[in-house]
């Protein structure tokens, strides 16, 4: 993350995975999905992590052997 100016804001920022999302609003608050699927919000302006979790249920699928489709 940099300023405007180009110097870099806050340390270096390691997901451990590719970020496929990322957004900002005027709140400071970086949204950011990576390739694993974990999804993290930090708020920038404290340089703090909000929110770090995974988004891996909503794309899984559990199949259960006891039902079947009909």
């Amino acid at each position: 993350v940099y300023t405007k100016c180009g110097r870099r804001a806050m340390p270096t920022i390691m997901m451990g995975s590719a970020a496929i999302f990322i957004d900002c609003d005027e709140g400071w608050k970086l949204l950011l999905v990576t390739k694993r699927g974990l999804l993290y919000v930090w708020n920038l302006f404290n340089s703090t992590c909000l929110v770090h979790d995974s988004l891996l249920s909503l794309f899984t699928c559990r199949h259960d052997s006891s039902s079947k489709d009909t």
